[in-house]
């Protein structure tokens, strides 16, 4: 059975609640979490990339604590994310050194 989003943002959430991190926890703690999950994925892909299942537990990692983070700033990280792509979605720009650069920053 394949979930979607919506259903393992849920399953993330009630997993957080369980361990207590919704109660104990606020979105600077949880933000500080995002960023140590951020490095090891880097480092991971410093590393050549070579290992594609730490990358992808990376990238999962990151994924559950903005899932936690946005619940914890009062915030569905489903709605956060279909807002940023009605934001990006006629975005013009070009690509710089293997960035994406909006049209207002060139």
């Amino acid at each position: 059975m394949i979930m979607m989003f919506e259903q393992l943002q849920d399953k993330v959430l009630d997993w957080a609640e369980e361990k207590g991190i919704l109660d104990n926890s606020n979105p600077l703690k949880q933000l500080e979490k995002t960023q140590e999950e951020l490095d090891e994925t880097k480092e991971a892909l410093e590393r050549g990339g070579d290992n594609d299942e730490d990358v992808a537990d990376g990238i999962g990692d990151m994924l559950v604590t903005i899932i936690i983070l946005a619940e914890l700033a009062g915030m569905d990280s489903v709605e956060c994310l279909r807002s940023a792509y009605a934001e990006i979605k006629d975005r013009k720009g070009e690509m710089r050194d293997g960035l994406f650069v909006k049209e207002d920053n060139l």
